[in-house]
């Protein structure tokens, strides 16, 4: 009775140890089909996140050639514009600074200026301003602000010249010898200066600028001539033109 006790208990704990056996293959099987799971998902993971880097990246090719062509057009737009776009120089006439005479009427001292569009199309005129002014300042400091006007709302054609202005000297029109003669000496100094503000047909809003003082000087190539030009001076923006903001 004893032998067949101990078969059966031999016979249960096989059984047993082969039902666990089973469970922990099982128990392995699973754990192997959820690591390959695993590894599938992380593979599909990884693809879908090297397309979306791809795809970001082709995005940024895409953006920068796009930026690239934008600016390639503005560049050709701008060439463009400066090429065919108008231009206007300011131009100021010969002076001779003369004294009163004895007798008759007085002379008065002036300077003729004019606008003159050596650009490729129209330009729109809004205002133009000047100055002529005698001072002891080799370096006069511009005043726009004191300018008189002397056109306005006015068009300028191509390689075409605006009338001219006479502007009269300050702070008087009238000099003495004794001034005529200290300019001469350059201890008096004959100073222009103003702007043009005008539209291109581009609808760009431009201002011309100018600041010249008058030089002499004696001798020459030919003995007894005052040979005499106006100089520009003052800082850059007192001779220049540029495009204002609007």
């Amino acid at each position: 009775m004893a032998f067949f006790a101990i078969k059966r208990q031999a016979n249960l704990t096989e059984k047993q140890g082969e039902s666990s056996a089973a469970q922990f293959k099982e128990q392995i099987g699973a754990m192997t089909e959820a690591r390959e799971q695993t590894d599938e998902l992380i593979k599909q993971a990884t693809a879908q996140a090297a397309a979306l880097t791809k795809a970001a990246e082709a995005t940024e090719k895409n953006a920068e050639a796009a930026k690239a062509s934008a600016d390639a057009l503005r560049a050709g737009v701008e060439g463009n514009i400066s090429k065919e776009r108008a231009r206007i120089r300011i131009g100021v006439g010969e002076m001779r600074p003369q004294s009163q005479p004895t007798s008759g009427p007085p002379i008065l001292n002036m300077v003729a200026c004019w606008l003159f569009n050596y650009g490729l199309t129209t330009a729109f005129i809004a205002d133009f301003r000047a100055r002529f002014i005698l001072s002891d300042a080799p370096e006069l400091t511009a005043d726009y602000a004191q300018c008189r006007q002397l056109m306005y709302a006015e068009s300028l054609q191509q390689d075409n010249g605006s009338n001219r202005f006479l502007v009269p000297l300050e702070p008087s029109q009238t000099l003495t010898e004794d001034e005529v003669l200290r300019i001469r000496k350059r201890q008096l100094l004959l100073h222009f200066y103003g702007f043009v503000t005008f539209r291109d047909v581009f609808d760009r809003e431009r201002k011309t600028t100018i600041h010249v003082r008058r030089t002499m000087r004696f001798g020459g190539t030919i003995e007894g001539t005052i040979p005499e030009w106006w100089d520009p001076i003052g800082p850059a923006e007192e001779n220049q033109e540029t495009e204002e903001k609007i």
